[in-house]
């Protein structure tokens, strides 16, 4: 078998004429699927861009809530405004701010603020 297959390839480099050497074909489909396989490269590395994008704003998220939790009891614990009986003062206040009637809860929000001093 190695002997015949030595023949063969001293026959090919021996010849003389290029009509004997066998003719290699070029892939008609050859850029077809270079293109394929790089949009397929190219699709799975958007798909990890995404996922690494949404895995870091995840994270954000929950340490802003994190934070905004620990922040929060640490004023309440600390006797700041709400640890001073001032709560509903500071209620009325965020209901004025996140209702749409902001000039008419704000009246609201003063009288509350005038009832509480004349009581203390």
């Amino acid at each position: 078998m190695k002997r015949e297959h030595a023949d063969k390839l001293s026959k090919l480099l021996e010849a003389s004429d290029a009509s004997l050497l066998p003719r290699l074909e070029p892939d008609p489909f050859l850029p077809a699927r270079i293109r394929a396989l790089a949009e397929a490269s190219r699709g799975r590395r958007q798909r990890a861009g995404r996922w690494l994008r949404a895995s870091f704003v995840g994270a954000g998220l929950a340490l802003s809530v994190v934070c905004g939790v620990y922040l929060g009891s640490g004023l309440s614990a600390a006797g700041g405004p709400a640890g001073n009986g001032d709560s509903e003062i500071l209620s009325a206040y965020y209901d004025a701010f996140t209702q749409s009637g902001f000039a008419v809860e704000m009246d609201d929000v003063l009288e509350i603020e005038e009832e509480e001093s004349n009581e203390g």
